[in-house]
Parts: structure tokens; sequence; C-alpha cells
């Protein structure tokens, strides 16, 4: 084997153009592989870090209509204390407060934790120690173990720079101080591979951190629940404990029969993939799928070029055969060279594919600055990442190397011997093989390009949906301290309102609860009054429901059909009055006039005053939602009281007005917190993962279409190269030039038109299994066939043309003299 590695290693020196072209297209198949199993790895296969984490499960409530994730506390409280299958049971909810260092404050993700927090996980410190079981107590600030709290390594690093002394020191979150007591380990970022946690404050700080308290209400879920399994118990055992629990508690504060309906559900919290992980799963095995037809291409790519190499070597290996070398020595040096140029591939594949991951997964969680941190998500060069991409790098030296070995080592000895012999059958055999491949590559490079042209087109379509506002409006979330009064928040949000509207260049501006594509949402269901309640209605039968100011939807741009807008009589001593959109209206009131009709909602009716055009809510590729806009005087969410939004459309860029809203606001109030952004950079955020997939596809399939092309110029360069004395004797036999390129442009394109035929009967087949992810378009749509059908065809005859022209160049004389 040293012998084998030691002489292919000397070939691979003396061969250093094809050595450079190998290796370059290897690293360029493996490394796009490497770099989707490592953002596979991260997003749906690694474990949260703590200690057995197979033995942790995440508590939810299902129903028919779609149940929920969190509890109240009373109800965490029975799990505790009544369950006989768990060995802990802890609690957490997130928080995005202020949190003020040395006289600086921003937005930071506070997780507040049960005193099993950290012990069931088995976190311990980095540096200090852990919140405890102290901080379960209710009382608010009762003890100092209440006023604790712990950062993360990453909180760490960046305010502190990794200074010791941290441990001790004061922050304040929304106005409330916590002593810093302790530093989680590296790498720990919370329960959730979704968000990285910055701060992780006790329970008894709840009151404090929302204004008020929810640890002994029973109306409203807002605490997630997570156990620790004792040994031996399963999954099933412990949701039907869980679920006893559950019924024995509602039915003891005698509960609504919606509620009982309800029953507990249990699933795996050591590997919990959900939110933006879960929608990456398809999406990301659809491009390893794509990587893995580019790699192909790139295989046989290379087993065409390895094919050539064995033709330029058969008096060697015919010289070692006739030296008494069995065929099975001979194919095994083969192998050898070729896995040697696969591993070097390999080698080079994990460079290309570390900085592959880190863009894709840099693109992947670009713009979400608005919702809570994504964890980092970063290439973690371990025994998975290296072993998927050792065992890649030697199936694909197997793939290119195995049929040149097995070919080039079946030569007729005698004919192989001769001096200056074609062995002209021996030729032909490996002629139709090099077409064979070249067709196998045209044919997976064309469903790279069809799928990519799909997703292109597809994005192209959904950039260009009707969204029934006008993007260029920019809008801020602005939120108070939980300490302020409501009488202090209504003063702040009718200056704000003023200052908004009459500040230079704004040409309008309104407020709304919530705001469009914030990811907050109320829902109600509205009913024609007279009428019975729709009953098992999902989350999305629902309507919307929105509370807007004065002047909202001329601000935002949204067309009233019919009816008025909301104005300063509409006050909570008036009639309650609502709009309603288009869908709305044709679902309730589809043959009658719906203005002057009211609506029950909730307990109250409402007089339906205007009918509105339909415009998105929350995401471009979901259809309308059926809205119902209600007067912020009328309407107010308790809890949403700390938190307006604001939209303000003005004369100039959209995007320079909105850098400018957080210092607007903040002159009136230095305590407020203010998010700004335009509600194009909102649209693009929620349509951020079909960006991301059409540019990948795209680059796969531009990938996949290099390398065949590449891959029919190289054919063609060597079959020219063997046939340069046929085309010299052609030529003095007077055959023109044109017709020559004519004739080799024509065998050039045989393999391409076949290619192409099995590539679209593949392509039909297997872009329905995207369908799913197309929007405006089917999968076989006729225009994204055409375009990519017709550019391989194009690309292909081109990468001909070259090596045809030059075998018209062939100078006659020059080639009868040699022969």
């Amino acid at each position: 084997m040293f012998q084998d590695l030691r002489y292919g290693a000397r070939m691979m020196i003396k061969s250093k153009g094809f050595t450079a072209v190998a290796v370059l297209s290897l690293a360029l198949g493996i490394g796009a592989n490497t770099a989707i199993f490592s953002v596979i790895d991260a997003v749906m296969l690694r474990t949260l870090p703590v200690e057995r984490a197979e033995q942790l499960a995440l508590l939810s409530r299902l129903n028919p209509q779609g149940g929920g994730e969190s509890f109240t506390y009373p109800q965490f409280e029975q799990f505790r204390e009544r369950n006989q299958v768990f060995a802990n049971v802890f609690g957490f909810a997130y928080r995005q407060p202020r949190v003020k260092i040395g006289g600086r404050e921003e937005e930071a993700l506070v997780q507040i934790v049960t005193g099993q927090y950290f012990s069931a996980l088995g976190v311990k410190a980095g540096l200090g120690q852990t919140l405890g079981p102290a901080t379960d107590r209710r009382s608010g600030f009762a003890s100092a173990e209440e006023q604790s709290a712990v950062i993360s390594d990453g909180f760490w690093q960046r305010k502190f720079a990794r200074d010791p002394a941290a441990v001790g020191k004061s922050i304040a979150i929304n106005g409330n101080a916590f002593t810093i007591i302790g530093v989680a380990p590296p790498g720990f970022f919370g329960v959730s591979l979704e968000y990285a946690v910055d701060v992780w404050a006790p329970l008894g700080a709840q009151p404090q951190l929302d204004g008020q308290s929810e640890l002994n209400g029973t109306g409203r879920n807002w605490l997630r629940v997570m156990a620790r399994l004792k040994p031996g118990v399963s999954l099933t055992a412990a949701t039907a404990d869980a679920d006893l629990i559950f019924h024995q508690y509602l039915r003891s504060v005698k509960a609504t029969p919606e509620a009982l309906a309800q029953r507990i559900g249990l699933e795996s919290g050591g590997t919990p993939v959900f939110g933006m992980r879960q929608a990456l799963a398809q999406p990301l095995l659809m491009l390893l799928a794509m990587v893995g037809l580019a790699l192909l291409i790139a295989c046989a790519n290379l087993a065409n070029l390895l094919l050539a190499k064995a033709s330029a070597r058969q008096r060697e290996i015919t010289m070692r055969l006739a030296l008494g070398a069995t065929r099975l020595r001979l194919v095994r040096q083969l192998l050898t060279e070729s896995m040697l140029l696969a591993l070097l591939g390999g080698a080079a594949g994990i460079f290309l594919g570390k900085w592959g991951s880190d863009l894709l997964m840099a693109l992947t969680f670009k713009g979400l600055a608005l919702g809570p941190i994504p964890t980092p998500l970063l290439f973690r060069l371990d025994l998975r990442i290296l072993g998927f991409t050792v065992l890649t790098s030697m199936l694909a030296g197997m793939l290119f190397g195995l049929v040149p070995a097995l070919k080039a080592t079946r030569p007729d000895l005698v004919e192989g011997l001769k001096e200056n012999t074609t062995h002209l059958s021996g030729n032909r055999h490996r002629r139709r093989l090099n077409r064979v491949l070249v067709a196998a590559q045209l044919a997976a490079s064309l469903v790279l390009l069809i799928t990519a042209g799909l997703f292109v087109r597809s994005f192209q379509k959904l950039a260009g949906v009707e969204l029934g506002f006008n993007p260029q409006v920019a809008q801020a979330r602005v939120t108070t301290p939980p300490n302020y009064t409501d009488a202090q928040r209504e003063r702040v949000w009718s200056a704000t309102r003023d200052k908004l509207a009459a500040y230079p260049g704004a040409l309008s501006a309104s407020e709304s609860l919530p705001g469009l594509f914030s990811h907050y949402n109320i829902y109600t269901d509205a009913t024609v009054e007279g009428r019975p309640p729709r009953k098992g209605l999902g989350e999305r039968d629902h309507d919307v429901l929105v509370a807007a100011g004065p002047g909202f939807f001329s601000t935002i741009g949204t067309p009233l059909l019919m009816g008025r807008d909301f104005g300063a009589r509409d006050s909570q001593y008036s009639v309650k009055v609502t709009i309603i959109n288009e869908t709305l209206a044709h679902r309730l009131f589809p043959e009658r006039n719906p203005l002057g009709q009211y609506l029950r909602i909730g307990e109250a009716p409402f007089e339906v005053v205007g009918v509105v055009k339909n415009a998105k809510y929350e995401s471009v590729l979901a259809d309308a939602p059926s809205i119902l806009y209600l007067p912020l005087e009328q309407f107010q969410p308790a809890h949403f009281s700390a938190t307006r939004f604001f939209e303000v459309r003005s004369a100039g860029d959209a995007a320079n007005f909105a850098a400018h809203l957080q210092q607007i606001v903040q002159e009136l109030d230095q305590n407020l917190s203010v998010e700004s952004r335009p509600l194009l950079d909102l649209v693009d955020q929620s349509l951020l993962l079909q960006h991301l997939i059409a540019r990948l596809t795209g680059l796969f399939g531009l990938l996949g279409l290099s390398l065949a092309c590449l891959g029919v110029y190289g054919i063609m360069s060597y079959t020219v190269a063997q046939r340069a004395n046929e085309m010299g004797i052609r030529l003095a036999l007077g055959a023109q030039r044109g017709a020559i390129i004519r004739h080799v442009l024509l065998e050039a394109m045989w393999p391409v038109f076949g290619g192409v035929a099995c590539g679209l009967a593949v392509a039909v087949g297997a872009t329905r299994l995207v369908a799913s992810q197309l929007f405006g378009l089917t999968a076989t749509d006729p225009l994204t066939i055409l375009l990519a059908t017709f550019s391989m065809l194009a690309i292909a005859a081109t990468a001909a043309y070259f090596p045809a022209r030059k075998a018209a160049r062939v100078e006659p004389m020059v080639v009868l003299r040699r022969e």
C-alpha cells in the first residue's frame, strides 16, 4: 500500500494540471456537500449541550384546534409535585426587556426560570454559581437569591470582555437591579437550539419584569414546562401520568369543556427542532440532494478524464501485465491514485465547506434582528462532520475511479505493445463510454437547472405579489418600562403620535396593535348579530383582530372600498364600530351590504362602518386572513399595554426615516425602548427562507451546468486530439473546414441530446417532490423547462464548438508527415 501511495503521489506531481483540475472539481462538490451537511447537523441532528439530553421531555397542550405550548404557574406546580415519572420538572419563559450595564442600555433575551432549571439540566457554572431552588418563592424580591442573575458566556464576552470581576456586579433589567452571581459554561445557550439566551433571571422576578404578577393567575398560559424522565420510564408512560394530573387539576378548578378537551403531549426535549429549524428541514434535505447531484456530475467528469488518461498510459499498463502483474494489482494501484485525488479534494472541501457553512448560516439568520437572537450555529469539525467528509470523498473516489481502472486493465497485450497503434476497437469502446458519461452529466445538470429555475421563478412571483399596503412606510415598536402607569403610557402614546406626525418630511402617522408583520397575533371569532357562534375552529379559522388609530389605512396605503375610516368621534364612550376586510365581508355578508350591520365580538356588538381591501398580514405566502379593525380608543388588549406600533409615511426614503425614528421618540423619554424598520424590510424578512433557497438552488444549478459543460469540452478536446490524423487526412482529401466543424459538432451533440432527453424525463418526476415549496407555478412549468433546456443546449454547443474549431485548423502536411 505504501508503494501504491508513493507511486500515486509521483503520478499526481507529474500531471500537475490534471491534478489541479481534479482536486478543484472535487473540492467544489465535496465542499458543497460538507457545508449543507454541517448546517443539517447543526439544525436537525445536534442535541442540547446538557447531561443525558435524551432523557428530557417538553410538555405541551394538544387539542383538535391546535392547543398550545405554555401552562399557568399553578399547572406547573401540579406537574412538579404530583408526578410519579419525572426526576425533575422545571419551567421557563422568554422575555426581551431592556438591560442596562454601566449606563448603556440595550435589548437582550432574558429567560426567567424556576429553581430546578440548572440542576435538572446538569449545567454547572463556568464562573461563579447558578440559580438555585430558593428562587421559586413567589413573593417578588423577598430574598437575595431572587435579585440574582446568571449571564451567558457570549454576553460575558460582549459586555465584560471575560473579566472575572463581572461576578458580583449589578445590571438593571427593566429598571430592576440584579446581581450577577455566575456565568454559564461556553456553548450553553438555554433549552432551545433556536435562540441564544443572554441572561437567566429567577422566577420570583416575573412581577417586576412584566409589571404584573402571573404567578398566582389561572387565566393566561405563559410558562413552558420541561422535565427529565426517571430511568426506564418511556415517553408513553410519562404522557399518561402527566395527562392524568392535568385533567384532575382542570376538574378541580371547574374548567370549561374546551379546556377539558385538551390533552398533554410529550416530545423529546433534547433535540428541539421547531420554528425556523423545522422550516429549514425540508429545504436543507432538498439542497443536500442537489449538491449530491453536483458531486455525481464532478465524478462523471473525472471518470471521463481518467479514461482519457488511461489511453495515454496504455503502453505502461500493457507492459506491467506482460511482465506478470495481476489485473487486481493494477486495479488497486489505479484506485489508490483515485483515492488520493478524492482525499485531497475532500481536504480542500473541508475548508470550502467551512466557508460555505458560515456563509449559509449567516444568510439563513440574516434579518432576524426583530426577533430573539438566534443561537450561533458554528461550523464544528467534529467526528460527524469529518466522518461525513471522509466517507463522501471515498465514495467519490470509488465512483470516478473504478470504471476507468477496470477499463484500463483490460487491453489487448499484442496490440498494446505495438508502436504507433491506435487500438481502434478499444478507442471505440472508450469513446462510447465517454459519451454515456457525458450524457449522464448533462441529464443530472438539467435536473439541477430546472429545479433552480423553478425556485428562482417562484421567488420572482413572490416578490411581485400584491401586498395590499405600501411597504415604503416606516414602522416603530415603542415599549414603555413595566413600572409606568396607564396614565403615563397614554401620555407617551399621544406625545409620540403628535411628534411623528409633525416631524419634517412625515406625510402622515398613525398607530396600531399589533403591527403589520410584527408576528404578534390577536385572534377572535366574529359572528353576525343574531347568528350562533362557529364551533370546532382551528387557529387558522379564527379572525385576526387589529386595533388601529385614525388615519391608519391612508398611512399604510390600504384602500378603503366603502364606508369611512376611524376618527376622533370613535371614542370609548361612543357606539362601538369596526372596519372589516374583503375576506371577512365575503364570509359574513356574501349577498348584502355589510355597512350598518352588527358583529358580535366577545360579548359586545360592533357596527360595521367600513370595508378595506385585503392586505397581507404576517406572511406573503399565506392568503390574506379575515381581519377586523377596531378603534384603539375602544379596544386596547391588556397584554399589549406597554407596547404600541407607530406607522409613518414620509416624503423621502422609508429606510432613512426609520433610522431616525429611535432618536425622534427617545427625545420625548429616554426610558422608552424603540425598534424601527421600514415595512419593506419586514416583508423581505418573511421571505428570507424562499430567497435563500432561490439563491442556493441557482448557485448549485450553475455549478452543475458548469461541470457538465466542462465535461463536454474536455471529452471533445480529448477526442479531437486523438483523431488529429483523421482530420488531417480529411482536409488533405478536400474536406472544407466548415464541414469538419459541422461533423465534430454533430458528433458532440448526440450525447448532449441523449442527456437532455433523459434529464427531462427525470426532472418531470423529480420536481414534483418540491411542488409544495413553489409559489404561483407548477412543478412542470413549461417556461422554466424550455429556458433550462435551451440554455443547456446552447452552452453545451458552445463548449463543443471550440474543440471543433481546433479540429478544423489541423495542418494536413504536419499530420501526414507524422503519420
